[in-house]
Order: structure tokens, then sequence, then C-alpha cells
């Protein structure tokens, strides 16, 4: 049993709130301790600690507070999403150990978009067919990592092993036996949502998307005028089901994960023999009601008879007496108990991301021999005298064992070594690659252009980038923008003269003994019939006078007048001559001047204007949610209209602008420069002597989905 006997404590912790569960194996996989807390703003930032003196004092508090008290205090952290990776590499199954060893090396550095040397990192084989080697990879800062194990430590908790949250998410789902249909477990988030897809023989493939719950949130901020925490009650309230507004602001999110979750089914089962019947949904944003019926059809329209459920959280567990768990938090305690099942669960291969980490040497072309993957046994509870294992001996079971077996591989090393002049680069081959991108750049290959000026040479080719990654391109991410609003005005090309309404000021005079009382649209009338009335009400005081502001009770030019007198209609006839109003100025704005009516065509050209000028300034509108290196070129943001008003509503009634606003989000394929230079730089097949910077010239879309395209490069390689 790992992780340290029979008693297992899982931790959870997000941007928000940590959570901590105990289990019992020994009575049958019982929880018999759970408690949760608030984390201040501020505490963790993008699943990092951010105060960690503010951190410490938070997990004090919620083991003092935790009844009953844990019986044990080391357990099995489940790393958050926002500082991980999970990705499921194929290779070539006559691959050598050590060309392994080095082909991890070299796709890992293409899928992390930090340095390994900032790295921890595991990995398992997790099937060995004929043809191929399926290997799952995770990594995650090794800073920031040590950094929870360091506060765990203060706090009065050892951290005894690290996965990523996917990987133990996928423990609360029970083992699926070869030949089922597949799982996809969606994993909601506020800050990303993750799918994953797991089959008899795990996780199959894992994708990351931002669209998530503090998008939405913000976009209902945005929308309704409200704070952040009203905003979120408001989701959380009313999701699908409830508020109107709050439907129609969060659908085109909602619109956005069904087809991210229909493209996930698609690519495994194009991938894979077996095919998604059931998706699973976890994570805080998965609880907002009305949400599987609303992503119901986007889904059966990818696949028929697919069922949609919530997990139930309690499904391999069961709550001591006396632990009462409320029903809306059930839901956040997911990560944690997975990570405690996960340290409970026999006889099955896992990752340690405390004990592991990927050697910080520059790998060597696959051909070389060269030991660049250390790690240490998998178990999350290791013995410190132990010796340390090389990872390829707890991986060597899956490894060709016959004679045949072994003839057959020295044949397909033979060819290798004769064929690695011209396949440097190429033995790294993900089967899993998209056909239409390799046989894309083949013919790009053959146009390349080049000219040399300076000591510079400048090369013109082009790149594919997948969201995701492939193996073969650029890897990129989508990222979705909170909600946005653009304005525009629009002045009518008409000459109808616009009516508008008359105003001015007016002296008050009461000449009676007493004060004089008029309540607000109080008249006030000329010699000629002429109406006016009060803009608020007014106090005369007993022979006194009051200054008030007035409007013409009709509007148009007949409300211009000049300076007169005014009686009130609205008193006794015999008062009037003692309270009454005059003007000394004239009155104005009757006639607002020329102007006309637009149309819906009008509107619509307005949009389409707003629409492209929120593509060109994807990258600005996009800037809180990308880093230093990323790239988000403006011909791949996509424009979500989620609403537009128009200032005068009526179209039809003459005025002199019009203004329209759109409110709408952005979604781009954003990928970094350091992934455009490595793909350059394996492409061109450069050598490190040389300088290599790439500038995107330009990028198109290729098909409808929107998940792959194709940029236009310029390469710059000079000497070092």
């Amino acid at each position: 049993m790992r992780g340290g006997g029979k008693r297992q404590l899982g931790i959870s912790v997000s941007d928000r709130s940590i959570e901590i569960v105990e289990i019992d194996a020994r009575r049958g996989m019982v929880i018999r301790g759970a408690a949760r807390a608030d984390l201040d703003p501020g505490v963790i930032e993008r699943g990092m600690i951010a105060d960690e003196d503010r951190f410490v004092h938070a997990v004090q508090e919620l083991l003092k507070e935790a009844k009953p008290e844990f019986g044990i205090r080391r357990g099995i952290f489940s790393v958050p999403d926002a500082m991980s990776y999970l990705q499921v590499f194929r290779f070539p199954a006559t691959m050598t150990q050590q060309e392994l060893k080095t082909a991890i090396r070299f796709q890992a550095e293409e899928v992390i978009p930090i340095d390994l040397q900032e790295m921890a990192s595991d990995f398992l084989i997790t099937e060995h067919g004929k043809d191929h080697l399926d290997v799952l990879f995770v990594a995650t800062n090794a800073a920031a990592l040590n950094a929870y194990a360091r506060a765990f430590r203060t706090a009065g908790i050892e951290l005894t092993a690290a996965s990523v949250d996917a990987r133990c998410l996928s423990r609360l789902i029970p083992l699926i036996p070869e030949g089922k249909d597949a799982v996809l477990l969606a994993d909601l988030g506020a800050r990303t949502s993750t799918f994953v897809v797991i089959d008899h023989i795990g996780i199959r493939s894992s994708f990351t998307r931002h669209t998530a719950g503090e998008a939405m949130t913000a976009a209902i901020a945005e929308k309704m005028k409200l704070d952040a925490k009203k905003a979120e009650a408001a989701k959380i309230k009313n999701g699908l089901t409830g508020d109107a507004t709050v439907k129609k602001v969060i659908q085109p999110f909602v619109d956005r994960i069904g087809k991210d979750i229909a493209e996930t089914m698609r690519w495994h089962e194009a991938n894979h023999e077996s095919h998604v019947k059931e998706v699973i949904f976890v994570g805080g944003t998965s609880m907002m009601p009305g949400l599987i019926d609303a992503l119901t059809p986007a889904v059966a329209k990818a696949s028929a008879g697919v069922n949609l459920r919530l997990a139930d959280v309690w499904q391999s567990v069961t709550l001591d007496d006396g632990i009462a768990v409320k029903k809306k938090e059930a839901m956040l305690y997911a990560p944690a108990i997975g990570a405690a099942l996960y340290g409970l669960r026999a006889n099955e291969p896992t990752f340690n991301l405390l004990a592991t980490r990927i050697s910080t040497a520059r790998a060597a072309p696959p051909a070389t021999t060269v030991n660049v993957v250390q790690a240490v046994s998998s178990d999350p509870d290791p013995d410190p005298d132990a010796e340390p294992t090389d990872v390829i001996t707890r991986m060597s079971s899956f490894l060709p064992q016959t004679k045949q077996e072994k003839l057959k591989l020295v044949f397909a090393v033979i060819f290798m070594v004769i064929a690695i002049g011209i396949l440097i680069g190429a033995v790294i081959i993900h089967t899993q690659q998209n056909a239409a991108i390799e046989s894309q750049i083949e013919a790009l290959s053959e146009s390349r252009q080049s000219a040399t000026a300076n000591g510079v040479t400048h090369t013109a080719l082009s790149a594919p980038v997948v969201a995701g990654n492939n193996g073969t391109a650029i890897p990129g991410r989508i990222v979705t923008s909170a909600a946005l609003t653009a304005s525009q005005a629009i002045t009518p090309t008409g000459t109808t003269t616009i009516a508008g309404v008359a105003t001015g000021s007016v002296t008050l005079t009461n000449k009676t003994a007493l004060e004089q009382d008029l309540i607000a649209t109080t008249r006030l009338q000329t010699a000629d019939g002429t109406l006016f009335r009060l803009k608020t009400a007014v106090k005369i005081p007993a022979n006194g006078t009051a200054t008030a502001d007035v409007y013409a009770d009709k509007s148009g030019a007949t409300g211009d007048i000049g300076p007169t007198h005014f009686i009130v209609p609205g008193l006794p006839a015999k008062e009037q001559s003692l309270i009454y109003a005059d003007s000394s100025a004239p009155m104005s704005g009757g006639e607002a001047g020329q102007g006309g009516t637009i149309t819906q065509a009008d509107v619509d050209a307005a949009v389409a204007t707003l629409t492209a000028q929120a593509k060109t300034s994807a990258a600005t509108s996009l800037a809180s949610l990308l880093q230093a290196d990323d790239v988000a070129p403006p011909e791949l943001a996509d424009v979500s209209v989620t609403g537009v008003t128009v200032n005068p509503s009526d179209l039809t009634k003459p005025a002199a602008s019009f203004q329209v606003t759109m409110t709408y989000t952005i979604q781009d394929l954003v990928f970094t420069n350091s992934d455009v230079v490595a793909y350059v730089i394996k492409t061109l097949n450069t050598p490190a002597t040389q300088k290599v910077t790439a500038v995107v010239k330009s990028a198109a879309w290729d098909g409808a989905d929107h998940q792959q395209a194709t940029l236009s490069l310029d390469a710059s390689i000079s000497s070092k």
C-alpha cells in the first residue's frame, strides 16, 4: 500500500480554497475526516503560493478547526492544473531504452513552455502495442511544488507524494475493464477547463482550455454592473435556468465548452479503438444549474448515445459517522479524495513529482548515448536509504522480453543507425500526428525561399500550429477573454428636423404669508397657453422667491420662447396673482437640429466594423491571459458577439446620432515565440552555433473548427 500505511490524507488547493480529507482503507475506503477553508485573495495566484505566511496560517487554522481531528499528518498533494502539464506521447515500439529516454526529453521540450531545468517531472509507459509505445508524461514547476512542500511542513503536514489534478481525479472513476467504452472526465474549474479521456489503459489524452468559471463571472459582472462576489453568486444561483440576462451572458462560454468536449471525443475516437460513451463532470463550475442539459445537444451531435452526468464523489468511498459535508461543497472535495485514493490503490503504477526530475543537461540527438532522464521509485513514501533506481528499470516489464521480440528489436536498431543521418529529428514520431499537417509541411518545404544580406540569412517558410500538441506542429492553446464592450456612433445622412424639448429656468414668487410647496411636474402657463413643468419639487418661502428648472410640456420649436410671465394654473384663481413665475432668459432646445433615421443594415455594418477592430486588437484584449513570450495573431482571433444595443433604440425616430454598443468575447489560438523558434531550428536543421529568430508575418485557419492554423514565418539565421 503506497503512501505509508492504510490511512492517507488527500490535499487539494485552488486559488480560492483548500480541501483535506482522510481516508481509512482498513474499513473499506472510509472518509474519517474532511475539512475545507476559503482562502483570501492573493494567497494563491494561478495555482502557486503568492503569500506563504498567510497560506501556512490558513492550513494551521484549518487543522485546528477540523472536527474530528485528522488522525495522521502526512498526505498526497493534488497539484493544481494551473501549474501542471500532462501529455501523452507516442513512440515507435522499436526504440531502444536509451532512445526512449532521449525521445521523451525532446518531446517534453516541445510541449512545455518553461525551461525543463525548472520542472519536476515523471512518466509511465501506459501501453506497449505492436508498433508503438504510449508514454504518459507529467510535469510541474519545481520551485512552486517545493514551496507547497515547505509550507505544508511548516503547518504540520508532510507531503509524501504529488501528482497532477487530472491523474488524481481519474481515481474517482472505477477501473474500466478491457473492451469497455472510454470515459471523458471534464474538469470545469475557475481558470481552466481540462478534458481527460480514460479507458482500460488509463489516461489516453488531456486537453486544457481557458474557457472556465472566472471568465463567465467576469462577463456577468460587466453586463450586469455587479462586483465579482455578486456576479459569482448570480452565476451559481441562476446558471442557465434562472435569470435570462445571466443565461444570455454565459451561453457563449457554455457553447465553447460543448465544442471542446465534442472535439476531444472526435480526436480520441480518430486515434484509438475505444469510443467515449460517458462524460463525467467535476469542478466547481460543473455545478452550475442547467449546464449538463445545455451541453447535451453539442455532445449528441458529435456522437449519439453519450451519457452526461455529474461525478459521484462518494462512489468509491463512504462517509464515516459524524462526517458532514454540505451538498454544494461535495464536488470541491473531488481532487482531495482522488489524491488520497491515489496513495491507497495497490499494484498500480503511479507518479511522484516530489521525487523525480528530468536532468537539466541539454539532450543530444536520439542516437547519442546520453543519460538525460533521471528518476527514482514511484513510491510516494520512498525509503530514504534505498539506492536510486533508473526509471527504465521500473519500465522494463513493458519492453520486449522474448527472443523473437529481441531479435526484431536488434534489426530495427541496426536499420535506425544506418538511417540516422537523414532521420535526425524524426525518430520521435508521434503517431497521433495530423496527416494533413505532415503533407502540408512536405509541400511547403520544397518552396522555401532564402536570401542572405549582411551575414543574416532570411528564410520564408510556413509552419503548422494546433491547439494542444500532436508532436509535429507548433503547440498552441485556445485563450478566451472575459466579456468586452465596444461602441461606434452612426450619424444619419437625412435632413429631418429633430424635435427636442425646450428647457430653462424661472424665478417663483410667493406674496402670501404662508410657505408654498410645489411638486415636480407642476404646470406653469404663459399668456398664450404654452405649458412648462417643474423638473423637481420646490418650496417657496412666505413673502419670498425661489428659482427652479423647467421643461416644455411638448417637444418642438413651440417651446423656444423668450422671457415671459407664467401663472400656476393648478392654484385657485385668487392665488394665481400672488404665486407666479417669471423667466429672465429665453427657453431653448425645442429645435434640436438636423438628423435622420438609420436601418438595421447600418447597425449590422457598425457591428462588422467593431468586430474587425476587435480582431485587430486581440492581443491587447487578451493581455491579462498572455505571458511575455506568447504570440496571439489577430488573423486567428474569433470574435463572438453576445449582445448589441442601440441608443436611441427606436431606429424609426429621427436623431442626430445613434450609438451602437457591442458586447463580445475574443478567442485566439496562442503559442509561444520560443516554440516557433524551436520549430524553425528543427525544420531547417540549424546548427547550435547559429542564432535563430523568427517573426510571424501572417496566419490563417485550416478548416472550420478553428483548432489548426498555418503561420507564414520570416526566419533569420546568423552566427552567434
